[in-house]
């Protein structure tokens, strides 16, 4: 028999819009995704067994958390078998880290049971989001020492943009432990059923899940090479051209990122994007670098298209860092130009794909 819990998210406006931005970016509607964890009782797949399952599903705005955990070592059949008829009418599967732990581990486990190879074959037909790895270049970006989940969460609370701290979507800190403490008090729970123990994986998991939904809320910074935004004002100064743009969504956080070709602040609803200026020129760069030929003499990228009727000794491939071509400064800055909302765009791109 499987202890099961189910929890509604209270307050949870803001963990709707951070679940919002992540559907979009994967063209999907929040009805369709899952966000879902594993607790196992060890990290070797084939010694160790799942032994608890954690999912938070989206209903008309609504966000639930279900939980299902273990009561003996017998029930690991009926744990799985009680994860796929949850998640049965949905479309994506979203995880930190899941693609190297969460989902391997599930079809191994899986695979050791008859009555389950209908739902391991299910498996193979769910997106797959992995937010470990489509979140990589923003903690690049962001500067954090490494990528684990916690650390993301960690930056969320020093640098959310949603000032009151009632409406905080993370709590100030977490409440259980996790890693192996988390496994120990699992495997106390199945040797003395006493219900501290159980607790503490209940409680660690629900941090884990509501925690990923809120790190969805930073796919806002990967949009913001590709989705729309709109110039308010530009400062042409002798030095820099400085653009302050809105966008559709606001980043979640509040972070600084300079680099030698472009400077991007984002500090609540204002983004400022500004670029250092040569002979009244700024560079805009190009992302598909493998299409271009870099010009030496011009300090220019042209299409290969255009660049092979040069001669061998007047062009070379283009790098990452090379491929660009100058834009006069003047051409930018007239109010509501499209012209300069691809520039930046474009450039942000270009800044996303350094990391």
């Amino acid at each position: 028999m499987l202890i099961t819990r189910d929890t509604v998210l209270r307050d949870c406006r803001f963990m709707n819009d951070y679940v919002s931005v992540l559907t979009e970016f994967i063209q999907r509607q929040p009805e369709d995704c899952i966000f879902v964890d594993l607790e196992t009782t060890g990290f070797s797949k084939e010694k160790a067994m799942i032994c608890l399952v954690g999912i938070i599903t989206s209903d008309n705005g609504c966000l639930t958390l279900h939980q299902a955990a273990l009561s003996s070592e017998s029930d690991e059949k009926e744990l799985i078998s009680w994860f796929f008829d949850r998640i049965q009418d949905s479309g994506a599967l979203i995880h930190f880290f899941g693609d190297r732990f969460d989902l391997p581990f599930l079809r191994f486990r899986c695979s050791l049971y008859a009555e389950c190879a209908g739902s391991l074959t299910r498996l193979e037909e769910f997106q797959s989001v992995d937010l470990h790895k489509l979140l990589r270049p923003v903690g690049k970006l962001l500067g954090l020492s490494d990528l684990k989940q916690t650390s993301f969460e960690e930056f969320l609370r020093e640098h959310d943009t949603q000032k009151a701290m009632d409406n905080r979507c993370i709590p100030p800190y977490r409440t259980w432990p996790g890693g192996r403490v988390c496994t120990t008090a699992m495997l106390s729970w199945l040797k003395t059923g006493q219900e501290k123990y159980l607790d503490c994986v209940f409680g660690h998991n629900a941090e884990d899940l509501t925690g990923m939904v809120c790190l969805a809320g930073l796919v806002s910074i990967l949009n913001l090479g590709k989705e729309y935004l709109e110039v308010d004002e530009v400062t042409d100064t002798e030095n820099t051209l400085e653009f302050h743009v809105r966008t559709k969504h606001v980043p979640a956080v509040s972070f600084e990122v300079r680099t030698e070709e472009i400077s991007l602040c984002s500090k609540g609803e204002r983004l400022t994007v500004s670029f250092p200026k040569e002979h009244e020129q700024v560079k805009l760069h190009y992302t598909d670098y493998h299409n271009y030929y870099y010009v030496p003499s011009e300090d220019m990228a042209i299409p290969r298209s255009l660049g092979k009727y040069l001669g061998k000794d007047l062009r070379c491939a283009a790098s990452q860092k090379n491929c660009y071509t100058w834009i006069n400064a003047e051409q930018l800055t007239c109010p509501g130009s499209s012209m300069a909302e691809q520039f930046i765009r474009q450039n942000l791109k270009y800044l996303l794909s350094l990391y």
